[in-house]
């Protein structure tokens, strides 16, 4: 989870519409990922780790500070567990800002493959990917 995906600030509405218009998804399609304790405290039924939740209710402050709850305040979830140390990381340090979930697709334009190598994720510096994170290396 996470390691050929694109990432982005579910909080900030125009971070939301570029990552759904990079993966060609409409509202509801692409899974934020949480923090496990953030998930328990934020939906009902909580949400256990590592699960990928289907329509959990979302607090109501959730859903008014990022864009990621449907209409009916539901959301399709992923937690992330402990043992993934690079996501739960990032989740970690992000959530020392805003709330420790970040908007999760597949790092793949419409039509294409899946990601899988340095050239093809290069490719998509052309299509609004700021930041590319390979085999460790930051490239910007």
């Amino acid at each position: 989870l996470g390691h050929r995906s694109v990432l982005g600030d579910p909080t900030n509405s125009t971070t939301v519409d570029r990552v759904r218009v990079f993966a060609g998804v409409s509202e509801g399609e692409y899974l934020p990922v949480a923090m496990p304790e953030y998930a328990v405290a934020n939906f009902t039924p909580p949400v256990s780790s590592p699960n990928l939740s289907f329509a959990p209710q979302a607090s109501t402050g959730l859903c008014n500070t990022t864009h990621v709850c449907l209409r009916d305040h539901t959301i399709a979830l992923m937690t992330v567990a402990v043992s993934d140390v690079w996501l739960h990381s990032l989740l970690t340090e992000f959530g020392r800002y805003k709330p420790p979930m970040l908007l999760n697709v597949a790092l793949r334009r419409p039509g294409h493959t899946l990601v899988n190598d340095l050239a093809a994720a290069q490719a998509l510096r052309s299509h609004g990917v700021d930041m590319l994170l390979l085999d460790g290396r930051l490239l910007h």
